[in-house]
């Protein structure tokens, strides 16, 4: 009798475990609108890593690239993009290659790694070649002007593709 208390306690933690494992939160995502110019897939991305079902479309390719410290989170944005049927690279880099592939927007998709509150000002205010997201600001300046603020802040979102996964 013991062991089979001891053996439900051991399929309960490991059905436990693989819940918690499908729930890992990847962190802030930032598509890159210059390599998905196609907005309904920029949303169909946005969809898959917000965890809903579904699958694309069309044939896309995306290569990821990753630190050693960052790997596990990339897997986990790897493994949501391909159950979408979107096919994935995930290449290991230095920090520094990542860092200029960065600066050369050749980067598709990737992990947002400064403070959540920043990624506007960052969008907004900095190089955005360097942030390489393809954002062309003057609608926004436009909607902010006028005092559309919620629309203005839908077009950021939209536009840079911001997604918390």
């Amino acid at each position: 009798m013991k062991k089979i208390v001891v053996l439900i306690i051991i399929f309960a933690a490991v059905v436990a475990m693989n819940l918690l494992k499908d729930k890992e939160q990847i962190g802030t995502v930032i598509i890159n609108q210059e390599k998905i110019p196609d907005l309904s897939l920029r949303q169909s991305i946005k969809s898959c890593l917000e965890g809903e079902k579904g699958h694309v479309t069309e044939e896309v390719a995306v290569t990821l690239y990753a630190d050693d410290e960052n790997m596990e989170k990339y897997r986990a944005l790897m493994e949501r993009l391909e159950g979408w049927g979107i096919k994935c690279t995930l290449r290991k880099e230095t920090k520094e290659n990542i860092f200029d592939f960065r600066a050369l927007g050749e980067l598709t998709l990737y992990i947002w790694e400064g403070e959540a509150e920043d990624i506007y000002e960052a969008f907004l205010t900095r190089n955005t070649v360097f942030y390489s997201t393809g954002f062309v600001d003057y609608e926004y300046d436009r909607f902010f002007s006028e005092g559309e603020f919620e629309r203005a802040r839908e077009y950021l979102l939209e536009n840079i593709c911001i997604v918390e996964a």
